[in-house]
């Protein structure tokens, strides 16, 4: 995570690429550490409980194969998408701008419903801090409602009205 921090921080100073560099080979340095500290005696820590060292599996074979499957895996994974399809999973900040997809700036009904979302999930948080009494149930049944609802139903259904209002204006432009 502050890896990840550090990487939205980076415009405001040279110390914080640094950290943001350097923190994963940080942390692929701790993870030897551990392998090596707790996993080249302990054994696999006597997951199954039993008594003698007979029935124990140590660690450097067969965990140690284990885990090496699951790592080139998921290298095989990785590379399929790097050499067959490299823009699949980046490409996206450079067409930002030629998006037909626009902020809430442009959208006036979804700022209408962030607002109200905004507005439950506050009552939510408050509902959270009382007392499980009669008027607080039943607010906070409705609340929730409201609150999946606004993902599943309210945030589609005003998406497809506000494109069908920006096709139907971009359409009668060009006519």
């Amino acid at each position: 995570m502050a890896t990840a921090f550090l990487g939205y921080v980076l415009p405001y100073g040279q110390i914080f690429f640094a950290l943001h560099f350097v923190l994963p080979f940080v942390l692929a340095a701790l993870v030897i550490m551990h392998l090596i500290a707790l996993h080249a005696s302990a054994g696999s820590g006597n997951p199954l409980g039993v008594s003698g060292n007979y029935d124990r599996l140590p660690f450097a074979p067969y965990f140690i194969f284990k885990d090496l499957i699951t790592i080139f895996l998921f290298i095989i994974g990785l590379s399929v998408f790097v050499f067959f399809a490299p823009n699949v999973l980046g490409d996206i900040m450079p067409f930002t701008d030629l998006s037909r997809s626009r902020g809430l700036q442009f959208r006036p009904l979804s700022k209408i419903a962030f607002y109200i979302f905004l507005a439950n999930f506050l009552i939510l948080m408050q509902l959270g801090a009382k007392h499980v009494e009669s008027p607080f149930i039943e607010l906070g049944q409705v609340s929730t409602v409201l609150y999946f609802s606004h993902f599943l139903i309210i945030v589609p259904l005003v998406s497809l009205l506000e494109n069908s209002l920006i096709d139907l204006h971009t359409s009668h432009k060009n006519a």
